[in-house]
């Protein structure tokens, strides 16, 4: 879908630079990728961003705005079915193609900046990019590529799902059956289907504009049994995870219950691993209050900052 720059996107235009391009995927998926440049010569190093269930890489200028003032490459793309990304808009097959897409990108910003660190984030605060991150990097250590990434760092990645978020185990059950009939079947309410409030942004989208670019319909069916299915094919895999890593979870985050980060680090082989978790905060860190959102973004950048 293509659409004129988003008010945040414009905004940010008048502070850096930003190049765009289009790849292809060898499956025929068209991926809209973004990158910004900070204002000194020499970045310390590139962020990737892997977004949300039902976000874009245009809502995270937030986000970017705060790597670059601190001298990093700000780094995104819309998933495919997502944002400006080819394939049917809020459709996930599965979270192992989410993956795909994502390792695809690594590859191709490693190229891009071949002599600096490499960070991938899962989520900007939304956990279904968490989830394709802890995949992504299980894929590539199982390929021996593992170096291409310097850490990773997962905001409320969503290894588990509260109870009162999942649907009951008989709707499950009939969902399952139904999906190989109507996978595209909007039935289900999104828990991640609201924006953050635009005044709790460092740079704001006004509210009267909509954003074309943002899935604001009912979950799919196969994205949601997709998003449980991704989570079952991880659980008994966390442990594997060697790279180093930051998990950043609120504890009062009513979507995925901390303590499944708790249980991750402690698994995680990795030995650079790193917790922070958010009393008060839920499952928006960056949209909550200056009490949670400042220590998140500090927490953030200085453990980015030790691995530059």
């Amino acid at each position: 879908m293509d659409v004129p720059p988003l008010s945040l996107e414009v905004a940010l235009l008048k502070m850096f630079n930003r190049d765009t391009e289009y790849v292809f995927r060898n499956n025929g998926y068209r991926l809209y990728t973004q990158w910004w440049t900070p204002l000194e010569p020499s970045p310390k190093g590139v962020v990737l961003l892997v977004h949300g269930m039902n976000g874009h890489s245009g809502r995270s200028t937030p986000f970017f705005n705060l790597l670059l003032r601190d001298g990093w490459v700000a780094a995104a793309y819309d998933t495919h079915g997502f944002g400006r990304s080819s394939g049917r808009h809020g459709h996930v097959t599965s979270i192992a193609e989410l993956a795909d897409d994502a390792l695809f990108m690594v590859r191709h910003f490693k190229q891009r900046f071949p002599n600096v660190p490499l960070f991938l984030i899962g989520g900007y605060v939304l956990s279904m990019g968490g989830l394709t991150v802890v995949h992504t990097a299980l894929k590539l250590q199982a390929q021996s590529d593992a170096g291409l990434l310097a850490g990773v760092i997962f905001h409320a990645p969503a290894l588990h799902v509260a109870a009162d978020v999942r649907p009951p185990p008989h709707v499950e059950f009939v969902g399952r059956l139904l999906v190989q009939l109507a996978p595209k079947l909007p039935l289900l309410p999104s828990v991640d289907a609201t924006p953050p409030p635009a005044n709790t942004l460092p740079l704001s989208m006004p509210e009267e504009e909509a954003d074309p670019l943002f899935y604001d319909g009912r979950l799919q069916l196969g994205t949601g049994l997709a998003v449980l299915a991704g989570i079952e094919q991880v659980s008994s895999q966390l442990h594997k995870l060697t790279l180093p890593m930051l998990v950043q979870h609120g504890e009062a985050d009513a979507v995925v219950p901390y303590d499944a980060s708790c249980h991750f680090v402690h698994v995680a082989s990795s030995k650079d691993k790193t917790l922070h978790l958010y009393p008060g905060g839920g499952h928006l860190l960056i949209a909550e209050g200056e009490a949670v959102s400042a220590p998140f973004m500090r927490d953030m950048l200085a453990w980015l900052n030790a691995r530059a």
